[in-house]
């Protein structure tokens, strides 16, 4: 078995409040890893996503997550947050 590892993906801070961005983290997360995915891959896509959606979503003034107009950035996010193993 492997040891335990940790990973952080450097992704910016937005100042927003949303609703559902835990619920969609942990589904594209988990969406990742069943793809047979790394941890690392699984978080980077993961964060690069949410944030891609946070950001549109930041844009709008949205309490709600704008996911569909955002959809494009969740299946390819234009900027990557590249996780880094941490000890």
């Amino acid at each position: 078995m492997s040891p335990l590892r940790r990973f952080h993906p450097p992704a910016p801070l937005l100042a927003l409040e949303v609703n559902g961005a835990g619920d969609a983290t942990a589904a594209l997360f988990l969406a990742h890893l069943l793809r047979d995915e790394t941890v690392a891959q699984a978080l980077t896509m993961t964060a690069s996503a949410v944030h891609a959606v946070l950001g549109e979503t930041h844009r709008t003034g949205s309490r709600e997550m704008t996911l569909v107009p955002a959809q494009e950035s969740i299946v390819e996010p234009p900027r990557r947050f590249g996780a880094r193993r941490i000890r």
